[in-house]
């Protein structure tokens, strides 16, 4: 799978998967604190994803 496909992809379901632990975890889902949670947590597991999916499509031989 190409970077340019990969790169959008991690960084969606980061920011997905982000978002949905902040407001989760946060007293007051309207506040400023979800927000920035979800920020942050895109940040951190954005970086993730990428070489996640970068070592699955690795191992499948690059084949799509």
């Amino acid at each position: 799978m190409k970077s340019r496909v990969i790169l959008p992809l991690s960084i969606l379901g980061a920011f997905f998967l982000g978002f949905a632990v902040s407001v989760v975890l946060a007293p007051n889902p309207t506040g400023l604190l979800p927000l920035v949670g979800g920020v942050v947590l895109t940040g951190v597991l954005a970086p993730v994803f990428y070489v996640g999916l970068q070592r699955i499509t690795a191992s499948n031989g690059g084949s799509t």
